[in-house]
C-alpha cells in the first residue's frame, strides 16, 4: 500500500471517532477569569471542546441524594469541606475564588 493512500485511511477512521469527555474534569481545566460572566464562562467551554475535538460529548455524573458507596471517597478528598449550591444567570459576573465553587 502507497503511504498517501495509508494517511487517508486512517484520517477516514479518525474522522468516525465521538468522544465522551469528563465535564467535572473538564471544570478544572480552564482558568475562569474574574471579571467575566458565567455565559462567558460557559462559551470558553465550549469553545475549548469544539477546537479540540471533533464529535465531543461532555458527561456529568452525579450522585442521588442518598448513601452512595463513594461518600467515604468524597469525605477524605473533602477534607471535610463541603461545596457551596450556587444559583446564578448567565449576566451575572463572576467574582469568587474557583476552588471556592467546586
Amino acid at each position: 500500500m502507497h503511504p498517501r493512500s495509508m494517511k487517508k485511511d486512517i484520517v477516514d477512521e479518525t474522522s468516525e471517532i465521538e468522544y465522551v469527555l469528563d465535564g467535572g474534569l473538564l471544570l478544572h481545566r480552564i482558568p475562569w477569569r474574574r471579571s467575566d460572566t458565567f455565559a462567558a464562562i460557559g462559551q470558553t467551554y465550549v469553545e475549548y471542546v469544539q477546537r479540540r475535538y471533533m464529535k465531543p460529548r461532555v458527561v456529568f455524573d452525579g450522585y442521588n441524594d442518598g448513601p452512595s458507596t463513594k461518600d467515604a471517597t468524597h469525605l477524605r478528598r473533602s477534607c471535610g469541606v463541603v461545596g457551596l449550591a450556587i444559583r446564578f444567570n448567565p449576566e451575572i459576573v463572576y467574582s469568587a475564588r474557583k476552588k471556592i465553587i467546586f
